[in-house]
C-alpha cells in the first residue's frame, strides 16, 4: 500500500475544488486503519456548520472522483465528516484559522517545555519553527518540534456569522 500521507495528499488535491465549489471548506483528509478497517475520512467545514445532509452532498459529488483516482489498493470506507468543535490543527492554514479567529488552542508536548507537557491558550502568531502561545497575558514561544497534538477547545466554529 502506498504511503498514507501520500494517499490522504493525493486525494486532497484531487477533491479541493470541487468541495469548495459547493460551498465547502476542506478542513482535512486522513488515511488510517481503525481496527481491521482502512478509512479515508475528508473533514469539512462551512459558516454555520456542517449537518448530515451537506456530508451526503459532499460525499456523492467525491466518490467518483476518488473512484476515477484509485489511490488505495486495498479495501476502504470513505467518511465526509463535520471538522467538529474541536479539531486538530496540523497545517499552517489550521493555525492561521485559529489566529484569524482567535480560538483558544490545547496543547500536548512530548516533552516537558518550561515545566509544563501541556499548555492552553490563544495563538498569536507562528512560523515553521515556533508557535507562540498567549496565555494570562504570557506570551510563550513552543518549538514546533515539541507539539505532539494541537487542537482548538472552542464550540464557537458553530458560532460564527
Amino acid at each position: 500500500m502506498a504511503n498514507k500521507k501520500n494517499i490522504a495528499t493525493k486525494v486532497r488535491n484531487a477533491v479541493e475544488k470541487t468541495i469548495t465549489d459547493l460551498g465547502y471548506t476542506l478542513w482535512d483528509v486522513t488515511f488510517y486503519k481503525e481496527g481491521p478497517e482502512w478509512i479515508l475520512e475528508i473533514s469539512v467545514d462551512k459558516d454555520g456548520g456542517v449537518t448530515l445532509d451537506d456530508c451526503g452532498v459532499v460525499t456523492k459529488a467525491v466518490d467518483p472522483i476518488i473512484d476515477e483516482l484509485d489511490p488505495i489498493d486495498d479495501e476502504y470506507s470513505l467518511l465526509v465528516s463535520s471538522a467538529g468543535s474541536e479539531r486538530e490543527l496540523r497545517t499552517p492554514d489550521h493555525y492561521d484559522f485559529a489566529v484569524l479567529k482567535n480560538h483558544t488552542v490545547h496543547l500536548k508536548l512530548f516533552t516537558a517545555f518550561e515545566g509544563a507537557k501541556e499548555y492552553e491558550g490563544k495563538i498569536k502568531c507562528h512560523d515553521s519553527d515556533i508557535i507562540s502561545i498567549e496565555q494570562a497575558e504570557k506570551v510563550i514561544d513552543i518549538p514546533k518540534k515539541l507539539i505532539s497534538k494541537i487542537t482548538a477547545v472552542t464550540d464557537a466554529f458553530f458560532n460564527e456569522q
